[in-house]
């Protein structure tokens, strides 16, 4: 599936390089944050260590609505 994800998330013209920015950003937080709640599994127990996702999910609910809000102010050739 990722060949498809990059196609469209590079396919928005105006912000091509900061769309495929976030998508290798997804990337390779994808691939840290496994390792990280791995090891803070093995220091405090899985159960705590599930803490790292719900930060990781509270801040992408944060971007989203911070992101939501500035597109309002975006001049209409920005939107999609």
């Amino acid at each position: 599936m990722f060949p498809n994800i990059f196609a469209l998330g590079v396919a928005v013209s105006p912000l091509t390089s900061k769309g495929s920015g976030l998508i290798m950003t997804a990337c390779v937080g994808a691939a840290v944050i496994p390792f990280l709640i791995g090891a803070l599994a093995d220091r405090v127990g899985i159960q705590h260590a599930f803490v790292l996702p719900v930060l990781c999910y509270l801040f992408i609910a944060y971007y989203g609505l911070w992101d939501r809000n500035r597109r309002e102010r975006l001049p209409s050739r920005f939107q999609r």
